[in-house]
């Protein structure tokens, strides 16, 4: 069972030039440094040894290590395909447990999140900017808890959308903050948007948002997922999904929402 739809109020855009904000501050010595990776079968026993060790490396492998075909991937291998990838530092560690990285291709951009920060390099490795979430939202003015990273490309309409929860469990105040790219770009501008979770359609409640995801479909919309806690408990109360025009929130005017929700497993 659910309730829904039930309609949200309307919300204003805000426009940001990531050009015009701080940048986070890291060692350029090491962001977007190639590194290369051997081809290793993942389900070989030198493939598991070599992910389990892969975090801990931070120098390029020798040259009698690495994979030197760089052919066209169509109808070719395993092994000549490994030749194909280019990995790169992308943002450091940052602290912050989980660190939930998620990262998302554009068709010459990428945008990379984890709890605490956004990052967009092109494929090369170049970076473009690397800023904290507070910092990127910060004409929001959200709460100081910011986390769910979530990233997708709209592959239909040429557009990051980047999702986090910003969340005070004091002040009971839980928020989803939205963020879309105008081109495929993201040194092009970007719309953000801070939008209650607290509310079911316009009702409100006493839950805060956790567990978020983010997803699309091909012409209409934007869903937003999450699970629904009771503010200062982890006590689950039910899964919430909000659902966003996507012509309204690629163009930066007023949106509002439809949420379904008491989704429960029962």
């Amino acid at each position: 069972d659910f309730r829904g739809p039930l309609l949200g109020p309307p919300v204003t855009s805000i426009e940001i030039d990531v050009k015009k904000l701080q940048e986070l501050k890291i060692d350029d010595s090491i962001i977007g440094q190639p590194i290369s990776i051997p081809y290793l079968p993942s389900k070989t026993r030198e493939g598991i040894d070599y992910l389990e060790k892969l975090s801990e490396r931070r120098k390029p492998l020798l040259p009698d290590q690495m994979i030197s075909d760089q052919s066209e991937g169509v109808g070719k291998s395993d092994e000549e395909l490994a030749g194909l990838s280019i990995s790169f530092q992308g943002i450091p560690s940052m602290g912050v447990q989980p660190a939930d990285p998620v990262i998302a291709a554009g068709q010459s951009h990428i945008v990379v999140c984890v709890n605490s920060a956004i990052a967009a390099f092109q494929k090369n490795g170049t970076l473009d900017f690397m800023m904290t979430a507070s910092t990127f939202f910060s004409p929001l003015s959200p709460p100081s808890r910011i986390f769910d990273p979530r990233v997708i490309y709209d592959d239909y309409n040429s557009r990051f959308v980047i999702l986090f929860i910003a969340d005070d469990q004091a002040a009971q105040k839980s928020y989803y903050l939205i963020a879309a790219s105008k081109t495929g770009n993201p040194l092009d501008g970007w719309w953000i948007y801070k939008l209650d979770a607290t509310l079911d359609g316009s009702l409100a409640t006493n839950n805060w948002a956790d567990f978020s995801g983010l997803g699309m479909d091909v012409s209409d919309a934007i869903y937003i997922t999450s699970n629904q806690y009771t503010f200062g408990t982890t006590a689950f109360d039910y899964a919430k999904i909000r659902i966003l025009n996507k012509a309204a929130l690629y163009s930066g005017s007023s949106i509002t929402w439809t949420d379904f929700v008491d989704m429960r497993n029962e």
